[in-house]
């Protein structure tokens, strides 16, 4: 039998609230040539008696589960089983476009020498409402730099890579928590071109209890992960090293009021601010999250909320925030 020409590697852990979106979103794809594998790292709640469900419907879905946790370890173990030619992530809570890989194999299949194609993301909440921010830059080619201060690759759902490259290299670091797949990238980058189809293609889901809430590890892990590669590259100047660092807290800022949380939001301003106080004047992005979180701090949080921030977050952005981003 002809193998799939892409693999869809979804790794889960209790997760029963947002799985069947997930996997819907995949199978719902306009390009069909593809395999499910969902890689479980010990669930207690009903995540498998959901997918089980699948399975029965579509065979091409694979239900694994390893002997270690861990979602560095789940990724890894999934490109280790997968058939396809291309390699894609899928995130238990995240939601795809329905044109996803059609678009990303595209590009691709008309640019030989790339490794991995990126594309934009736009933050949802629990109901698959838009927050109204969106993520990731259009960057194309050798790209190494660029991939350090801009983080294109805004999440692990987002990119389509071949599987043969990612065979050429040490896969996700299985010591780091957070951010083993931004220093995939990373490392990615210096050896592979990069292409970016600038469209939001993937829905990237923010709700109360998700992991990436532990914004003091994340900056934490972040700093240890940009450290190691400044010492593995020590020509990478000292400026990007600072600049990044602060663009890390100002990042988190911005979460901070998606998540109504200004009080964190201005910790975190003052972090990127005390790192670096000209990196505003070089990420536009930067400067629109500034300018929110001292809007945040100025005004009542009704009159911000209600209106300011609807009229800010289109512009800072580029997505307006409460429409659907696919139909379920």
């Amino acid at each position: 039998m002809k193998p799939p020409e892409v693999s869809i590697i979804i790794p889960v852990l209790n997760c029963e609230r947002y799985i069947s979106y997930a996997i819907k979103s995949a199978l719902n794809q306009s390009f069909q040539d593809f395999e499910i594998i969902i890689v479980d790292s010990g669930s207690k709640d009903q995540t498998p008696q959901i997918v089980k469900k699948f399975i029965e419907k579509d065979k091409r879905i694979n239900f694994i589960k390893p002997s270690k946790p861990g979602l560095p370890y789940a990724r890894n173990y999934g490109i280790e089983v997968a058939k396809g030619e291309y390699i894609a992530f899928l995130e238990a809570d995240d939601l795809w476009h329905p044109d996803k890989l059609l678009f990303q194999l595209e590009c691709l299949k008309t640019k030989p020498e790339v490794g991995l194609v990126s594309c934009y993301s736009v933050t949802i909440d629990e109901n698959g409402l838009l927050l109204g921010w969106r993520l990731g830059v259009n960057v194309n080619g050798m790209v190494y730099e660029k991939v350090i201060e801009k983080n294109p690759i805004s999440n692990c759902s987002v990119p389509l890579i071949r599987h043969k490259c990612l065979q050429t290299m040490d896969l996700f670091d299985e010591k780091v928590k957070y951010g083993d797949d931004a220093e995939m990238w990373i490392r990615f980058a210096k050896k592979f071109p990069i292409a970016t189809v600038p469209k939001a293609l993937v829905g990237y889901r923010r709700w109360p209890d998700n992991r990436s809430k532990d914004y003091e590890k994340i900056l934490e892990d972040g700093e240890c992960i940009l450290k190691k590669v400044f010492n593995d590259n020590p020509t990478l100047p000292k400026e990007l090293y600072n600049f990044c660092i602060s663009k890390s807290s100002s990042t988190l800022a911005g979460l901070c009021i998606i998540d109504r949380r200004y009080d964190k939001a201005k910790e975190y301003l003052m972090k990127s601010l005390n790192k670096n106080k000209t990196a505003f004047l070089r990420d536009f992005h930067m400067l629109g999250i500034a300018i929110l979180v001292i809007s945040a701090l100025v005004l009542r949080p009704f009159i911000f909320e209600k209106g300011f921030l609807n009229l800010l977050l289109p512009l800072v952005f580029k997505t307006k925030p409460g429409k659907k981003f696919i139909n379920d």
